[in-house]
């Protein structure tokens, strides 16, 4: 029965995670709209929210990754080469920059992509995509997932 409630609570934590996401950014940028749920916050929260070994991923990992997949997608998508390429490109440069700074987080790549794939009102924010919704959603969801880690020592 305690582990029932235990995954009830996580879920409750996650809708209130997103759900906070979703009226931060509706508050502060209204013009973002729901494009303030980019993919890789999912993928984050797998990782964040999980409780197995993935959830050890460090908050350097997370902010660090995070900033710089949003950095690297936000430049080949300023720069005037073919989408395809500058994909490769973005991606490409993504993991060798993780791995000389020795920083493993997955959703960081798809941060790379989203500037160049997303639609209009991401691709405008141009270098404020790190700020918002990258680091502001994911700040969000860092504090959720250490109320979750909080709740599970408590059960």
């Amino acid at each position: 029965m305690k582990k029932v409630i235990k995954k009830g609570l996580s879920f409750f934590v996650i809708m209130a995670c997103f759900g906070s996401i979703y009226f931060v950014h509706r508050l502060l940028f209204d013009d973002l709209g729901n494009e303030c749920f980019i993919a890789a916050l999912g993928a984050a929260a797998v990782l964040s929210f999980s409780n197995g070994e993935a959830s050890n991923y460090s908050t350097k990992n997370m902010f660090l990754g995070s900033i710089l997949g949003a950095a690297i997608g936000v430049f080949f998508n300023t720069i005037s080469i073919d989408k395809t390429l500058a994909i490769i490109l973005a991606i490409s440069c993504c993991v060798l920059l993780m791995e000389i700074t020795r920083l493993k987080y997955p959703p960081g790549g798809a941060m790379a992509l989203i500037p160049i794939l997303s639609n209009k009102v991401i691709q405008d924010l141009g270098y404020l995509f790190i700020l918002y919704p990258v680091l502001s959603g994911i700040s969000i969801l860092f504090f959720f997932s250490k109320i979750q880690k909080i709740i599970n020592k408590k059960l």
